[in-house]
């Protein structure tokens, strides 16, 4: 490709999606610039052949996340998690005691303490 091409990532996928085709989703997957093979760690995703799961670094952020102290820890611990809701069964249903804390004028009541 010739430099300064915009869509170059573009043609790219076009062209491996195409020459490819007959393989795609089964262990080949195109993304922008590179074909993916058997397992790949990607933007802290693991991508394999039955499909996507959290990089096990990622978990162990969720994990060792300090207890919250305030309605704008609840809210950053919220965004993290929030992000892997995908992965998680019933993540709304695990979360409602920390958004019910979220309400306008909730007392800030921490059970665990």
């Amino acid at each position: 490709m010739s430099f300064g091409l915009t869509n170059v990532s573009v043609a790219f996928m076009d062209l491996m999606n195409w020459v490819f085709q007959l393989y795609c989703d089964q262990f080949i997957v195109v993304f922008i610039g590179d074909i993916l093979l058997r397992e790949v760690t990607f933007l802290g995703h693991v991508v394999f052949a039955e499909g996507i799961r959290i990089e096990p670094k990622k978990i162990e952020v969720v994990l060792e996340w300090k207890q919250p102290r305030n309605v704008s820890e609840i809210w950053s611990f919220l965004d993290l998690a929030g992000y892997y809701q995908r992965f998680v069964e019933g993540f709304s249903l695990i979360a409602t005691p920390l958004t019910k804390l979220l309400c306008k004028n909730a007392p800030f009541i921490w059970f665990g303490e």
